[in-house]
Parts: C-alpha cells; structure tokens; sequence
C-alpha cells in the first residue's frame, strides 16, 4: 500500500521529485479536499498500491528493483488543483521552486531516511524537556496531525514536553487525506 513516508525512502526517490519540481510542489501546496480540481478530482493515480504493474511489458522496470521509477510519487497522487489557494502568491510558489531546483529533495527526504536511526539515537532524550522557545505550525486538516491525535493531542504534548510553547494553528494550509 501507497504511504509518502515508505516512498520516501526509495532508491531515487529525490530524483523523482527532483524531475518534477514544479508540479510536485504545486500539487503538495494547493490540493485539500474540497478544492476545485482538474479532471473532476481525479489524480493520475488512484491506485492504492506503492509499485504498480507496468502497462505493457516494454514498460518493465529493466533492473527489477522496487524503487522510485516503478512506484507514481506522492503528487501523482493528488488531483491536480485549478488554482493557487489565496495564502500562495504565484511569486512565493516560483521562489520555492526555484530554491528546490536548487538544492534538490535529497536533504529533505533524509530525515525519513534516517528515522530508524533517528529513534535509536535519540530514545536517551524521550522524557526530557525542551527548554529553548518553540513555536510550532500546522494546518488545522493537516494528515499528520490528525494521524497524532488531532490539534488537541500536540498542544498537550507541547505542554508536557516545551517549557516555552507557543502553538499555532494556521487553518487549511498543508493538508493531504
């Protein structure tokens, strides 16, 4: 089954969204349910699995590996919005792309990447409290959120675990169902 987090750490999977920076970005920023899209909401793949089988036997991945050539990025995944949400100036979106195009996805996907080791690492730290200022961000619809408990659950964990906590919620921003 389909989850941005395993794609992630596919072999190439940078290289994917390095090849699609525009409309990866454009899909990932302006899709939430509800939007008006292209297609009557349709996404160029629907298809719930992660590697799908090819079309035509010429279509075969040659090496046979399970990476990020056989398996549609999470943008193909998402209908394709008719317009900017009103919070994104087209100058803000062509800014992003460019310092992506820049700098390519491969820093930012490391971090799942490395989440095993991450945990590892880190687990001397699960009961401490982080005393610098933190603010935190989010879209009110955002998945991840919700996947934790809802905007309820993370400001009581900030409470918990920020000694100097100050949560935002930014409403329909970042949202992927």
């Amino acid at each position: 089954k389909f989850h941005y987090m395993l794609h992630h750490c596919l072999p190439g999977a940078a290289g994917e969204y390095d090849r699609n920076v525009e409309e990866a970005l454009f899909r990932l920023f302006c899709y939430h349910p509800g939007v008006d899209c292209f297609d009557d909401n349709t996404p160029e793949v629907s298809d719930k699995r992660m590697f799908l089988p090819p079309k035509r036997q010429s279509e075969n991945n040659s090496n046979g590996a399970f990476d990020a050539s056989s398996a549609p990025g999470w943008w193909k995944r998402l209908p394709r919005p008719v317009k900017l949400p009103p919070w994104l100036s087209q100058n803000d979106l062509d800014f992003f792309i460019s310092e992506f195009r820049s700098s390519g996805f491969a820093g930012g996907l490391k971090w799942y990447q490395a989440l095993d080791i991450n945990w590892k690492e880190l687990l001397h730290l699960r009961d401490g409290t982080i005393r610098p200022p933190a603010l935190f961000i989010a879209g009110d619809e955002d998945g991840v959120i919700r996947a934790h408990g809802g905007i309820d659950f993370v400001k009581k964990r900030m409470q918990k675990y920020c000694e100097n906590h100050a949560p935002v919620v930014v409403q329909s921003v970042h949202i992927y169902k």
